[in-house]
This record gives C-alpha cells, sequence and structure tokens, in this order.
C-alpha cells in the first residue's frame, strides 16, 4: 500500500482518489476550498418563504449517455438526481425576446425570414455536425467556415448558432464565427446536444455540488483522508519521498512525506506549488493557455427576456449593439433548470452582458479554463513523458477535450489505472519501455511519437492468475487487448458443445483487434494459461482519440484493414490448397465474354442517393458528401455474367454495388468455387485495395447490376485525407472485411471438416 497525496479536490482530484483508495492506497486529498468539488460548486440564496436553498453555480447538470464516470461514481455514492429543464430563450441586449425553444417547440417573438428553413437547419446542424470529428482536416475549421461549405442561412447563424455558441464555456473571448468548430461540436456532444444519440441530463437532487461533500465521506470511510481549506505551499521531490508543505484548515502548518503525488489541478496551478521544478516542467506547464469566466448569481431580471412566459432555463443573447465584446456569455435559471422551488427570482448569469445592479448580487467569482484552440495539444502529449518521474503524476480536464467534468474525472481514474500498474510492477521500467513495447507491435510500428503517446493514454493494464478469463465467447467486444507477459489461449464452442483450442496469444500478441473495425461480440473465449499482464484499450477510448481528430486512429485502423485484407488473403490460399485448385494456369475469367468496360457514365448526387443511402455507411452521408462522391464515381450497367477480374489481376478500381450482385469465386481446374458474394450496399476488390495485392478472387457480375467505380486514385487520396467521407465510406468497408474473413474462415472450417 502506497502513501499517495493528491493536491486538488475538483473532478480530476476526486476521480484520481477515487480510484487509488479502491485499489488499497491510503490517499490524502488536499483541496484549498472549504469543500471537495471543483467547479461543482454552489452558493445559498434566500427563498421566497424566509428560508436558504443552495444553487450551482459552476457544473449545472450531466449527461448520463456520456458522462459515464461522473454516473458511475454518483451510483456508488448514493446520490439520486432527476432530468433538468431544456427551455431556451434568445433575446437582444435591450430584452427584447427573438425566439425561444419551449417544450420542444419554437415559438416566434419576432417572424422569421424562413421559419421552416430555420427549424430545418437547427435539427441539420445538430444531427450532421459531429462528422467534424471524424476529419482530421476540419481541426483547424472556423464554425463560419463550416457553415458556408454546407450551406447553413444567415438567420440561423446569429439567431441559433452563435449565440448558442457563446453560451459554451470553453469557448474563447471572441467573435463566434472564428470559433474552432471541432472544439464547439465536441462540447455539445459530450452534453447530448449535438448528434443523433438523445442527451440523458440530469441534475443531482441536492444540486451538482452535493457529490463533493458525499465523496469526502465515501473516501473518509474507505481509510482515506480529507483536508479542506488547506493550501500547498510547497512540493520537493526527495530521495526518501515527496515532501509537501501546507496550511491546514485551521491555520497550522504542516509538512508530510508521502510516496507520490498527484498534481490535480489547473495546469498554471503546477509551476507555483513545486519547489524543484525541472526544466522541462517549467518549458511544458508554461506553455498552456487559460482563459478565465465571470459568473455571478443574482436576482436582476435585467439580464432575461422582458416577456417573463419566454424565460427558460439557458438564456441566450444575440449579437448586436450594446452587448459587450467579452465571450461567452449565458443567464441561467435554475428555478426552471433544476426545478428548485421559491428561487424564482434567482439567476446565475456567466460573462454578463450588461452589469447586475450590486444590490441583487449574491455571489460573484471568476472560473479558469483551457481554451479551445489555444494550442496546448503538443504540452499535453508531452505530459506524458512526465507521468511518474520524480514521483509526480498528473490529471485533469486540460488533458482531454472537450474540457468538462466527465474529462476531469475520466483523467483522474484513468491515471489510478496506470499508477496501480507501476505500484504493482506491471510497469517497473517505466513508461520509455511502454513505448517500445508498443513499437515492436506491427500495428503500431513506426507511429510517430505523438500517436504512441496518444495509443499508451488510451491503454489501462489487467492482470489475469491462470486459468482466469479475459471474456468469454459470445461478450460484447468493446475492447482490444495487447499481451505483455504470459499466454492467452483462445478457444470456440463446437456443435455439440465441445470446445477445440484456435490459438495462443504469447508476449506482443493482440486479441479481438478486429472489434475496431465492427465491434460485434466474442468469436471465442480467451482464457490465460499462465499468469498474464498486459494492456487493455477501450473502444470507446479509440473512438475519442477520432473524436479530437488524432492521428493516432486513422492510422492504427486504416493498419488494422490492411491486417485483416492479408488475413482474408491468407485464408482465400488455405482455402485454395484445401481444394487442390488456384493458380495461374487457370483461366482468366469466370466467364466467358467482353470484360467489364469500367468507364461508365457521370452520375450526380440526385442520382447515387437513391441507389445507396438506405446502406450501412451511406445512410451517414449528408448532402456535401452525396456530392463528393457522386464527383469521383462512375455508373456501370453490367448485364448477368459479365467477367470483372481474374484473380491475380491488379485492382484498378473500388466497386460499389448499388443494384444486383458481384460474385467473388476461386478459379479450379474443374469449374469455380463461389466465396462470396457482394450484394447492394457492398463493395467489391477490396483486398486488393487494401493490401496492395492482386485480387485473390476471380469477380464476375451475379445478375443484372448497377456498380459506381471508384478509380484507384481517388482510393488512394480518399484513404490518406481522412475526411467525413473516407471516414463513413471506410468505416463501412472495415466493417464488410471483418464479416466476409468470418465468412471466409466458416467456409475454411467446412472443407477442413469434410476433409
Amino acid at each position: 500500500m502506497a502513501r499517495i497525496v493528491v493536491i486538488g479536490g475538483g473532478a480530476a482530484g476526486i476521480g484520481a482518489s477515487w480510484g487509488l483508495a479502491r485499489h488499497g492506497h491510503h490517499v490524502t486529498l488536499i483541496e484549498r476550498e472549504a469543500v471537495l468539488g471543483g467547479h461543482c460548486l454552489a452558493v445559498p440564496v434566500p427563498t421566497a418563504d424566509g428560508g436558504t436553498a443552495m444553487v450551482d453555480v459552476g457544473v449545472s447538470d450531466f449527461n448520463r449517455a456520456t458522462f459515464t464516470n461522473v454516473s458511475a461514481l454518483f451510483e456508488e455514492l448514493g446520490l439520486g438526481w432527476h432530468p433538468v429543464g431544456q427551455d431556451a430563450s434568445f433575446m437582444h441586449a435591450d430584452g427584447r425576446g427573438a425566439w425561444s425553444m419551449l417544450s420542444g417547440q419554437i415559438v416566434a417573438a419576432e417572424p422569421f425570414a424562413d421559419p421552416e428553413r430555420f427549424a430545418d437547419e437547427i435539427a441539420r446542424f445538430r444531427r450532421e455536425c459531429v462528422e467534424v470529428l471524424d476529419d482530421a482536416t476540419m481541426r483547424d475549421v472556423t464554425l463560419d467556415e463550416y457553415c458556408e461549405r454546407h450551406g447553413y442561412s444567415e438567420e440561423f447563424r446569429h439567431l441559433y448558432l452563435y449565440p448558442r455558441a457563446q453560451g459554451s464555456f470553453p469557448m474563447p473571448d471572441c467573435d463566434p464565427a472564428t470559433y474552432p468548430v471541432c472544439g464547439l461540436v465536441g462540447f455539445w456532444r459530450i452534453h447530448g446536444l449535438a448528434g443523433t444519440l438523445p442527451g440523458d441530463r440530469n441534475v443531482l437532487d441536492d444540486g451538482m455540488a452535493s457529490y463533493g461533500p458525499a465523496f469526502a465521506r465515501w473516501l473518509e470511510a474507505h481509510g482515506g483522508e480529507v483536508v479542506t481549506g488547506g493550501a500547498v505551499v510547497g512540493v520537493a521531490r526527495r530521495e526518501e519521498g515527496v515532501r509537501v508543505r501546507y496550511v491546514a484548515g485551521d491555520g497550522g502548518h504542516d509538512t508530510r512525506t508521502f510516496d507520490h503525488v498527484v498534481f490535480a489541478v489547473r495546469g498554471e496551478q503546477v509551476l507555483p506549488l513545486i519547489e524543484d521544478a525541472s526544466a522541462e516542467e517549467q518549458a511544458l506547464f508554461g506553455a498552456l493557455r487559460w482563459h478565465r469566466a465571470r459568473v455571478v448569481v443574482h436576482s436582476d431580471a435585467r439580464l432575461m427576456p422582458a416577456d417573463r412566459a419566454a424565460w427558460g432555463a439557458y438564456n441566450y443573447v444575440l449579437n448586436g449593439d450594446g452587448v459587450p465584446a467579452i465571450r461567452p456569455t449565458i443567464t441561467f435559471y435554475p428555478a426552471k433548470l433544476a426545478g428548485i422551488a421559491g428561487i424564482d427570482h434567482v439567476f446565475v448569469t456567466m460573462n454578463p452582458f450588461r452589469e447586475p445592479d450590486p444590490a441583487l448580487i449574491f455571489h460573484n467569482q471568476f472560473f479558469s479554463h483551457p481554451a479551445a484552440g489555444s494550442g496546448g495539444d503538443l504540452a499535453v502529449a508531452r505530459l506524458a513523458e512526465l507521468q511518474g518521474v520524480r514521483d509526480s503524476w498528473y490529471c485533469g480536464s486540460w488533458m482531454i477535450q472537450p474540457w468538462v467534468h466527465e474529462q476531469a474525472m475520466a483523467s483522474g481514474v484513468e491515471l489510478a489505472t496506470r499508477m496501480q500498474a507501476r505500484l504493482a510492477g506491471a510497469e517497473e521500467q517505466g513508461l520509455g519501455w511502454l513505448d517500445d513495447f508498443l513499437r515492436s507491435i506491427p500495428l503500431f510500428a513506426g507511429l510517430d511519437p505523438f500517436a504512441i503517446a496518444d495509443v499508451r493514454l488510451s491503454a489501462d493494464s489487467f492482470a489475469l492468475a491462470a486459468g482466469e478469463a479475459l471474456f468469454e465467447q459470445g461478450d460484447a467486444a468493446d475492447a482490444i487487448y495487447i499481451v505483455a507477459d504470459g499466454e492467452i489461449a483462445l478457444t470456440g464452442r463446437t456443435p455439440g458443445d465441445g470446445e477445440v483450442e484456435l490459438a495462443r496469444v504469447e508476449r506482443g500478441g493482440l486479441i479481438g483487434e478486429v472489434a475496431l473495425l465492427d465491434g460485434g461480440t466474442r468469436s471465442a473465449a480467451a482464457t490465460a494459461t499462465i499468469s498474464t499482464r498486459g494492456y487493455r484499450i477501450a473502444l470507446d477510448r479509440f473512438a475519442a482519440l477520432r473524436s479530437s481528430g488524432r492521428p493516432a486512429a486513422f492510422e492504427v485502423i486504416d493498419r488494422l484493414r490492411r491486417e485483416v485484407a492479408q488475413r482474408s488473403r491468407a485464408t482465400i490460399a488455405d482455402i485454395g490448397e484445401a481444394l487442390d485448385g488456384g493458380g495461374a494456369s487457370l483461366p482468366r475469367n469466370l466467364s466467358s465474354g467482353p470484360s467489364l468496360d469500367l468507364g461508365g457514365a457521370t452520375v450526380s448526387a440526385d442520382q447515387a442517393k437513391p441507389l445507396l443511402a438506405s446502406f450501412p455507411g451511406f445512410d451517414r452521408l449528408d448532402a456535401a458528401e452525396w456530392g463528393a462522391l457522386a464527383d469521383l464515381v462512375r455508373r456501370i450497367d453490367a448485364p448477368r455474367g459479365t467477367p470483372i477480374a481474374s484473380a491475380s489481376e491488379p485492382a484498378n478500381h473500388l466497386l460499389i454495388v448499388a443494384r444486383g450482385a458481384v460474385r467473388a469465386s476461386l478459379p479450379r481446374a474443374d469449374g469455380i468455387e463461389q466465396l462470396l458474394i457482394h450484394g447492394p450496399g457492398r463493395f467489391a476488390g477490396l483486398i486488393a485495395l487494401l493490401d496492395g495485392g492482386t485480387h485473390p478472387l476471380a469477380l464476375d457480375v451475379r445478375e443484372d447490376t448497377v456498380l459506381l467505380a471508384l478509380p484507384l486514385a481517388d482510393f488512394a487520396a480518399l484513404r490518406v485525407g481522412h475526411g467525413a467521407l473516407a471516414s463513413k465510406l471506410f468505416d463501412a468497408m472495415g466493417a464488410q472485411l471483418v464479416g466476409d474473413l468470418r465468412r471466409l474462415s466458416r467456409h475454411l472450417g467446412r472443407i477442413g471438416g469434410e476433409g
């Protein structure tokens, strides 16, 4: 059991303390404020009946659909919650209402130029904007540039998008048109305001600030110690341990020595605490940039719409004369948002667009937060190299975008897992060793240092005793595993409930990696044959890498597609060997007649969309992407029996089956062995295109078919571009590859059984 001090009692510090205490370590949590919770804090306000109510000043709600760590902790603490009110109003600075969203319906106070288009654009933006998170080329695109590309009206931008963007906490103090679109969309998605998945926004029954004291009680009940009102004045890393000097809540001074220190404070607060900062620490933490947001709790109704019937839980101000340049700005109405009785006169305004009457102010403070687009990504990537050095560790929301309470807690929980792995000896050689280990695995070999750091930060350690199961056949495929030491046996059930060993995976081996392409369920069980340890990368962690535009995610998934293509090619070769057929001496094509002319005719987006829009992958394309796809492909109408390509012929097109079917078969001396059928919405020729070889199977048209042909050069450009269209198409290709490989494997199994 290690003695660990956690400095900072916000969400990151709570997450780290929670995880470390569950691993049995002695945790001392020091927080300079009177209570834990960080940005989850509340202030007392008078109620209409002369009593007092606590009103949240910082974090006002959480989305149970995405705040997984936060929700899990709330459940462990036994806290209750209820849905928040989500009505919103949009007003002019003089109080005149523009429009409101009440009970999901648009209520106009002023006429719209085009009401139907306005409503449609709100729905379209919320549905489609998340595409930017899967497109690395969008990282430097502004909100206005995105709107221009996708044809959004000025009315939509100025009456909805820009004012609501200004009310988003991490946005910088500048014109909302210049906000980074990825930063805003990432923030909205995690809060349930963007994307196709519904949000589940809630508030704790006793307010969000109530979880801090509840956790303090939990930690003390689990052998930990909580020091509130304790200001740390110095941290020195010595051979005998980490020495921490602090002022306790009662004003007394204390100095204590610990085995490890966790800095769970804002990045700009780290250096003032360290007495012996290295040059690298000074350079790293000095590179981080922060913004300040002012929050005022008051009862000045002039910051609300003049029409009380239009008051929403969230109240936004339109750009215009009389509105200061400070951003972002929004007024929360706790009576409607959290359903608190007796406080109809209380408002919480972030960055007030006009100064509230001083006599009506209950509370006034500043919050610091990292700013979207501030360029701290490289510093955060470098931080991975410092984790654990001189027994010092770091966590905080500033390490994981978007910067919200869930990300702060996730950084703490993940750090606790990594610390436990180190303390248990699983990483005794240090993080540099882990980087070298990852580079030794073909899937990660050759990745640049920042990409390796991304993969490492996404990995949690696991350890199994001999005979312990990693997962069972039929379980949901929710992660991939890397074996660092030991051995894992993969077994599958056979008819009659028998069991056969399929493979053994040793050091450096991957398990379940195809889950990155299709999810699905486990096709085999995995059990440790001896004491085994390794690393687990959850699929949602990898999805987060993609969402934040990290190159590692795109590169690793593309490598995995190539590997699956190579496995498919090898399986086809095994089928050919089992059948004693196939080879260069066999006929070039499956059918007689001229080969397919891949020139084809041009198509428009309006022509391409009806052909494919109902199929997986294509059903996610927006209007711009349909246009881009139509510019790349040619339509080919192919009659039944038309040869497309022979086995061993180079691939020069990706073929998308719109109608009909393409047959992929293995030529044999006495005919063919049909292995795959590619029907509507499927791709033909994938294996050769993805692994760079020739076609392993001959292709011909099974029935009268409509194909869309994408030339090889355009396929290659999509593959490296990581655009939204490419992301969606290649996701569909990956899922098909895995499905086809499973079909080929079953075919090989049947042949083996017959033999």
